[in-house]
């Protein structure tokens, strides 16, 4: 993987515009991808007609990692489940929390409380997106002598669990989804087809990770462009303010 790092308004992003301008210009039939965050993408599409001045703005695509995966599984398929939103997991919680409140040691009366039930969907959210199972959290609550982060871990882990078993092979969400992608990425010739740049994040999840490495491992090329200076990324520690790149820093690790 081809790293970009300089500080912010560099030109990192008009480096890439010049190397998709490149690839278009050499007309091989490639699958050219800017993969950027969401809220991104109608800015940049603008960004590069006005570099590309309107030649080969049809030859690159511009997504996000939610459109880029509905594409693999739109190729090669694999999702046989019905869609849950986030009304339905919501819902789906409420009954959780209610079908097992004498097996629950801190969040027994919590599932009445305004806005719990979001938030705790939104826990989920990140659990799956940062690849934390069951065993996982089983491991840390075992770990520790606090006996209210103990509790808590408890609890997460008997409804997350129980919320797995529900919608195991009938309900997918959207981290569902995307780890479905990662895995059909060996598949995807698209993929195998396809040269990927990587714009405007300044840190990703690991299972954002996991995609990017299996684009790594069957694409062309991938480069990303990463908000730092290169001389942090051989001794961040070097700087004075180290601290202010250090996510952007874990990442590049």
């Amino acid at each position: 993987m081809k790293i970009i790092s300089g500080r912010a308004k560099t030109g990192k992003s008009t480096y890439i515009y010049d190397e998709i301008k490149k690839e278009i210009d050499k007309n091989t039939g490639t699958n050219l991808i800017l993969l950027v965050p969401d809220m991104m993408t109608y800015q940049t599409e603008y960004d590069i007609i006005q570099r590309l001045n309107n030649e080969g703005i049809m030859d690159v695509e511009i997504l996000s990692f939610k459109r880029f995966a509905l594409k693999i599984l739109e190729e090669v398929g694999g999702i046989n489940t019905t869609d849950i939103n986030s009304f339905g997991k919501i819902m789906l919680l409420k009954q959780l929390f209610e079908e097992n409140a004498d097996d629950l040691k801190l969040y027994r009366k919590s599932s009445n409380q305004e806005g719990f039930l979001n938030e705790f969907n939104q826990l989920l959210q990140e659990l799956k997106q940062n690849l934390v199972d069951i065993d996982s959290l089983s491991a840390v609550k075992d770990s520790t002598d606090n006996y209210f982060l103990a509790g808590k871990l408890s609890d997460i882990e008997l409804i997350y669990s129980k919320y797995i078993e529900k919608t195991k092979d009938k309900f997918v969400d959207e981290e569902d989804k995307f780890g479905l992608a990662i895995s059909m990425i060996s598949k995807s010739k698209y993929i195998k087809n396809s040269k990927i740049w990587i714009d405007g994040f300044e840190s990703f999840t690991q299972q954002r990770i996991k995609f990017i490495k299996g684009l790594v491992d069957y694409s062309k090329s991938v480069s990303l462009s990463l908000n730092i200076d290169s001389d942090y990324l051989s001794d961040i520690e070097a700087f004075d303010d180290f601290e202010a790149f250090r996510t952007i820093y874990e990442t590049y690790e």
